[in-house]
């Protein structure tokens, strides 16, 4: 998982399928600029405190990254909950069922959709939260995955979601 950094907020994204500190397409000043949660820990535990701005719209002079997302990208998960072991499972089974494979999928949280440039996404799949989607693509809602693991219904109703684009 790699952060972002939006103003002073940290924005995690995973990229599956790889274990990467950055977001492919990404260039190197903007690599430059994340900040991996081991250096969040160190900086807690010798006493610096870390700031988050929650309303980065009060600076407007402050330059917002945006996100080139890889050309092999299908689908942009779109959570705001971090996953666990048994969240990814679920998540892989349910994108070998849209025949895609963990690389050609992304996960962003819902701040960060809005810096997604020019994308070749066929899927944005938004899962327990509320946000835009860029244009051009597949729309899929469900409650979260951790919700679904208990939740039949919502594995069908996601299911008949994915069917209805195929029709």
């Amino acid at each position: 998982m790699s952060g972002l950094e939006y103003g002073n907020t940290k924005l995690n994204i995973t990229q599956f399928g790889r274990n990467s500190d950055s977001i492919p397409g990404q260039s190197e000043h903007h690599q430059g600029e994340w900040m991996k949660q081991r250096d969040l820990q160190l900086m807690k535990a010798i006493g610096l405190t870390y700031w988050q701005i929650r309303k980065p719209g009060f600076f407007p002079e402050q330059e917002q990254p945006m996100i080139d997302l890889p050309d092999t990208c299908q689908l942009l998960f779109v959570c705001d909950e971090e996953l666990d072991e048994h969240d990814r499972w679920l998540f892989g089974r349910i994108l070998g069922s849209m025949k895609l494979t963990p690389e050609q999928a992304l996960c962003i949280p819902a701040a960060a959709v809005e810096q997604v440039r020019e994308h070749h996404l066929k899927w944005c799949w938004v899962a327990g939260c509320e946000a835009a989607h860029p244009a051009g693509c597949q729309l899929l809602t469900s409650p979260s995955l951790k919700s679904m693991h208990t939740n039949p219904g919502a594995k069908k109703a996601l299911w008949q979601q994915i069917c209805s684009y195929d029709a």
